[in-house]
């Protein structure tokens, strides 16, 4: 969604967006984005609330999972500019510079916004349940499957049972 700089009336706009994306092969749908721009100085700043869902897998027992995230936005916006050569002109970060976007001279990517902040408050760890236990040696399958017999345990039992001969 394209929000033109000058069509940003009395320098606030109210601001509503749902979408979805993917990412490395991760489905993540902002279910709501509702907040305002506004400006102040020359600056343009954005500030709302989204509420969105990964479709991903548990990292512990491969399982699909639903991630539900909220995130209140709050960043800066300002518009870029081109050199007479046509050119971006050269920008150097500073730790100051975290919460700020800078945009196309002429609109806000508002989509682009949103996907960045989302994919920074993605989990590390993606779990289907807080308490999943995953796979492990003694028992095969996913969280949710009951314990099962595994050739180890059986091998296991049949030497206890050669020993006990």
């Amino acid at each position: 969604m394209k929000i033109y700089y000058d069509g940003i009336e009395n320098d606030q706009l109210d601001v509503s967006r749902a979408f979805s994306f993917e990412e490395d092969g991760e489905l993540i749908q902002i279910e709501s984005f509702a907040g305002v721009l506004f400006k102040i100085d020359g600056m343009y700043f954005l500030r709302g609330e989204m509420k969105f869902e990964l479709h991903c897998s548990c990292d512990r027992c491969a399982e699909p999972a639903v991630i539900r995230l909220k995130h209140s936005v709050e960043v800066g916006v300002e518009p870029g500019g081109k050199s007479a050569a046509g050119a971006e002109p050269e920008y150097e970060m500073t730790d100051d510079d975290g919460d700020i976007y800078t945009t196309d001279p002429e609109y806000i990517d508002l989509d682009e916004i949103l996907r960045q902040e989302a994919i920074l408050q993605l989990p590390a760890k993606r779990l289907c349940r807080s308490d999943c236990k995953g796979e492990n040696i003694e028992e095969h399958g996913s969280c949710d499957d009951e314990a099962k017999e595994t050739p180890l345990k059986e091998l296991s039992s049949l030497k206890q049972k050669l020993k006990e001969k």
